[in-house]
């Protein structure tokens, strides 16, 4: 639930304490055979899973409620664990798609691809080589990814 603070900002945030998955904040979408699952679990977890078949996409979502140009200052805050490393693409920001049958922002053999027109955040991929990125997108035009510090990768 977006609340708004003591400086004007919104802020919208979730910890996954609760035994379901809060669907008026959350949309959760697979293209085949997902799940969406709130874990009890110290600190909360929601759990995204697909049916492993190859391509698969599992994609939680929340609604726009920021937009960078109208001068506010837009903070992103996550928790995310990879539960395994191999044949996985994560991306994890904000993103104007939310397509069930998307990622956002993929990374490739180096190569960015975007379906989003305007994004920000971090994507990793176990083909690239281990690491997490900062990636974005404005106005459909790729911005350059910056590898994160090593201690964050997941292996």
């Amino acid at each position: 639930m977006p609340t708004h603070t003591a400086k004007g900002l919104v802020c919208f945030w979730d910890d996954f304490l609760v035994d379901t998955l809060a669907t008026f904040k959350w949309t959760a979408n697979a293209d085949t055979g997902g799940t969406a699952t709130v874990i009890e679990s110290p600190g909360g977890e929601l759990r995204l899973t697909t049916d492993g078949t190859d391509g698969d996409i599992q994609n939680a979502f929340g609604p726009e409620i920021f937009q960078a140009d109208d001068g506010g200052p837009v903070v992103f805050h996550s928790r995310a664990r990879l539960v395994t490393s191999l044949s996985q693409g994560v991306f994890l920001g904000l993103s104007d798609d939310n397509d069930a049958d998307e990622v956002p922002i993929d990374l490739d053999a180096g190569t960015l691809t975007t379906t989003a027109t305007d994004a920000v955040g971090f994507v990793y991929d176990s083909g690239e080589d281990g690491k997490w990125y900062c990636v974005g997108v404005k106005a459909g035009v790729d911005t350059a990814q910056t590898a994160v510090n090593s201690k964050w990768n997941p292996v």
